[in-house]
C-alpha cells in the first residue's frame, strides 16, 4: 500500500495549510498520513485513525534551508512507522481534489524509483527553463556536492547534465519506492554531516529540492519518472492553472512558506471541483483521553460562542467551520457588514442578530450575551479558530464551578505565542504604549527606546491582578452579568482590560487555560492598520480617564498621534 508524508512547524500557516491538505488525502483517498510536526504544526490537525503524528522539536535561529530540510526527518519517520512501499511526500500547501489510489501511485513510477512533476518556468518573475538550469550549475550542485573546505563528498564527481536532458523538478508533490527513498535518505544524510552548513551555502538558500535535483540529474540520472502536470498544478509555473483534471493543487510560495492569502485562494480554488465524498466516520464532539471528569461535568451544548463581525467575510467561514463539530450554539452579532458576513453565517447554521450601524464591540458583545440562554459563554473574534482541546480545557475548568475569566494563549500567524492571561495595566505600560505609536518630537524611533525601556521597569505590570485578552475569552454568564459585561464607553479595545479590572475587584479572577488558540492576528474585520492604531489609541484615552483620571488622560491625548483633537468616539468614522 501508500502512505502520505509530510511536515508542518513553525507558523499558524504552516498548521492551517497542514489541516486543509489532510483533510483532501482523507477524503479522497485511503492512504493512511504520517505527519511530522512541531506543537504549532499540530495544532488544527484533525482527528483520525489514519493520521500518526511524530513530533518534532521547534528549530529556532536557523536558516531558512534548516527547516525545508527537515521534510527528511519526515520521510524518516513515515519510513520506521510503516512498512509500505509507496510514499506520497505532499507540501502542506499541495490540496487533492480528485480520487488517487495505489495502482495510480504504481503506475506513475513504472520501473523508477522516483517520480515528480517538472516545473520549466516561473511565470511571475519570468524565469525560464534556461535560468532554472543556470542556477542548478552554479547554486544546487555545487552546494551539494561540495562542502566550503573543497573536502569530497558521496558523489562529488558527479556533473550537470546538458540543457536538453536536464529537468528541474518540484519536490512540493514527490512520490517515492521505499528501496529508492532510503538510498537517497543514506547519501542526503551523509552529506549534511559532512557539510552542516549546506543549508545557508554561499547565503543561499538549499532546501531538499536541490538535493532531489542533484540526486536525479546527476547522480542517479534516470532514476525520476516525470509526473504529470496534473498531479503537481501550480499557479506559480502553470499558465493554465486551474486545470478542470487536476488531482493536486498546489500554492507554492517560493520556499517562503503559506500565506494568508494564499491559502485561503487554494481553499476557493478547490472549491470549483467536484465535492469530496462524506468523511468515513463523524467528528468527534471531543478528542479521545479529554473526556470530563464526572458525570456532572459541563457539556458542549451548555455554551454559546458568541461572534461579533463587521465585514468579516475573509475569515468567518473558517472560523464556523471549526465549530460545526461542537454541538454548540453560536450567535453572530454583526455590526453593520457591508460583505457577505450575515450570509454566511446564517448559511453555516448560526443565530444572527444584525446591527444597522457599527455598535462597537463592546455592545455588540454584550447583545449576543443577553440573548444567550445557556450557562456558558465564549466571545471569539472571527479571525480564531477554536479547537476541540481548547474548549474540553473551558468545559472542564466549568465543572468545578469556580469563578473565573477563561483565556487561552494565542498561536499568532508567525507561530509567535502570546499569553491570553495578562498582568495588570498601570500608568506606565499605558504610557509606554502611547510612546510607541507617539506624536511630534517623540514619534518613531526615540518613542519606541522609550517605550523599550519602560518595559524592564519593576513596575511596568501589576501583579495583584490580571485581565483577558478576549479574542477566545471563556465566563460563566452568571459570572458575565455581576461584572456587568464589557463597559460600552469602550467602542473597541481596551473592553477586555477594563473587564478583567472589574471582575479582579469582584474576585473573579482570570485564569488561563493550558492549551493554544490560532489567530489569524487582526483579521477579523475589513479595516486597514491606521484606523486601527486610531481605535485602539482612542481606547486607551479612555482607559486613562476611567483607570487614572483627568491628569493621565490630558498626557495620553497629548501624545497621542492625533493629539488634542483625537475623536473618542471612532465609531463615527465607520
Amino acid at each position: 500500500m501508500a502512505i502520505v508524508a509530510m511536515l508542518a512547524t513553525g507558523s499558524v500557516g504552516y498548521a492551517f495549510a497542514a489541516r486543509q491538505a489532510v483533510q483532501s488525502v482523507l477524503a479522497w483517498t485511503d492512504f493512511d498520513i504520517h505527519i511530522s510536526c512541531d506543537d504549532v504544526g499540530a495544532l488544527l490537525l484533525p482527528h483520525s485513525p489514519r493520521i500518526h503524528l511524530h513530533h518534532l522539536q521547534a528549530i529556532t535561529n536557523a536558516p531558512r534551508g534548516a527547516h525545508f530540510l527537515e521534510k527528511f526527518t519526515a520521510l524518516e519517520a513515515a519510513l520506521a512507522a510503516s512498512d509500505d512501499d509507496l510514499i506520497l511526500m505532499l507540501d502542506v500547501d499541495a490540496m487533492l481534489v480528485r480520487p488517487i489510489t495505489h495502482a495510480d501511485l504504481d503506475a506513475y513510477l513504472g520501473i523508477c524509483g522516483i517520480a515528480m512533476a517538472e516545473q520549466n518556468c516561473t511565470i511571475p518573475d519570468g524565469t525560464s527553463r534556461e535560468d532554472l538550469f543556470r542556477h542548478y550549475r552554479q547554486v544546487s550542485l555545487p552546494a551539494v556536492l561540495r562542502s566550503e573546505t573543497g573536502k569530497s563528498v558521496p558523489g562529488s564527481q558527479a556533473s550537470a547534465p546538458d540543457l536538453a536532458t536536464f529537468r528541474y523538478h518540484n519536490a512540493g508533490v514527490a512520490l517515492f519506492r521505499r528501496a529508492a527513498l532510503t538510498e537517497f535518505l543514506a547519501w542526503a544524510r551523509a552529506i549534511e554531516r559532512r557539510h552542516p552548513d549546506v543549508a545557508r551555502y554561499k547565503g543561499r538558500l538549499i532546501a531538499d529540492q536541490d538535493f532531489l535535483q542533484v540526486w536525479c540529474n546527476s547522480v542517479r540520472p534516470g532514476i525520476c519518472a516525470e509526473l504529470p502536470a496534473t498531479m503537481n498544478h501550480c499557479a506559480l509555473w502553470h499558465g493554465d492553472f486551474p486545470r478542470p483534471d487536476a488531482a493536486i493543487l498546489h500554492f507554492s510560495n517560493y520556499c517562503n512558506g503559506p500565506t494568508f492569502e494564499t491559502l485561503f485562494r487554494l481553499k476557493q480554488a478547490s472549491a470549483a471541483y467536484p465535492p469530496p465524498p462524506a468523511p468515513e466516520t463523524p467528528h468527534r464532539a471531543l478528542p479521545a483521553g479529554q473526556a470530563h471528569e464526572d458525570e456532572a461535568a459541563a457539556q458542549p451544548a451548555e455554551l454559546t460562542i458568541i461572534i461579533v463581525t463587521c465585514n468579516s467575510a475573509a475569515v468567518l467561514p473558517h472560523c464556523l467551520e471549526f465549530l460545526t463539530p461542537y454541538k454548540c450554539p453560536v450567535i453572530v452579532v454583526d455590526n453593520g457588514s457591508h460583505d457577505d458576513s450575515i450570509a454566511l453565517a446564517t448559511a453555516a447554521g448560526a443565530s444572527v442578530i444584525p446591527n444597522a450601524a457599527n455598535l462597537g464591540f463592546a455592545r455588540a458583545a454584550n447583545i449576543g450575551a443577553a440573548a444567550a440562554k445557556t450557562a456558558y459563554l465564549c466571545f471569539l473574534n472571527p479571525d480564531c479558530l477554536l479547537t476541540e482541546k481548547v474548549l474540553a480545557a473551558a468545559l472542564a475548568q466549568f465543572s468545578r464551578r469556580e469563578p473565573g475569566l477563561y483565556v487561552p494563549r494565542y498561536r499568532e500567524w508567525s507561530g509567535r505565542c502570546v499569553e491570553g492571561r495578562q498582568p495588570g495595566y498601570t500608568r506606565l505600560k499605558l504610557l509606554s504604549d502611547m510612546l510607541a505609536t507617539g506624536r511630534r518630537g517623540l514619534r518613531g524611533s526615540l518613542g519606541r527606546r522609550l517605550s523599550r525601556a519602560f518595559a524592564h521597569l519593576p513596575m511596568y505590570h501589576d501583579r495583584s491582578w490580571h485581565w483577558p485578552l478576549a479574542a477566545c475569552l471563556f465566563a460563566s454568564a452568571d459570572d458575565f452579568r455581576r461584572i456587568g459585561g464589557f463597559d460600552e464607553r469602550f467602542w473597541l479595545y481596551m473592553e477586555d482590560v477594563w473587564l478583567g479590572r472589574m471582575a479582579a475587584r469582584l474576585g473573579v479572577p482570570t485564569r488561563a487555560l493550558a492549551c493554544d488558540v490560532a489567530h489569524f492576528s487582526a483579521k477579523g474585520a475589513a479595516v486597514d492598520d491606521t484606523r486601527r492604531a486610531r481605535y485602539l489609541n482612542a481606547a486607551r484615552l479612555t482607559y486613562a480617564r476611567l483607570a487614572f483620571g483627568p491628569v493621565s488622560a490630558a498626557l495620553c491625548r497629548w501624545l497621542a498621534p492625533g493629539g488634542k483633537g483625537m475623536s473618542r468616539s471612532p465609531g463615527a468614522a465607520l
